[in-house]
């Protein structure tokens, strides 16, 4: 899946006659992974292919263990 991310370049500062390392957006391919652990339960792994190769992991059971006292009967129908 394509997502935008933030990327580096180099680019002319005339001004200084100078060259500056810029920040700029771009897209990116992410890979997704999906596992079951015995102590997390449910994970995500969001895998960003272009430096600088940013890793998301998403915690599916302890988030919906912290948000059960806000979500009343739907923690008991997805926990």
């Amino acid at each position: 899946m394509r997502r935008i991310l933030s990327d580096f370049t180099i680019g002319k500062n005339a001004a200084l006659k100078k060259l500056e390392l810029t920040s700029i957006e771009s897209l990116c391919l992410h890979q997704y992974f999906y596992l079951q652990h015995p102590l997390f339960g449910f994970m995500q792994l969001r895998l960003q292919t272009w430096a600088p190769f940013n890793i998301h992991v998403n915690l599916w059971q302890i988030l919906l263990a912290f948000a059960s006292p806000f979500l009343g009967s739907l923690a008991v129908f997805f926990g």
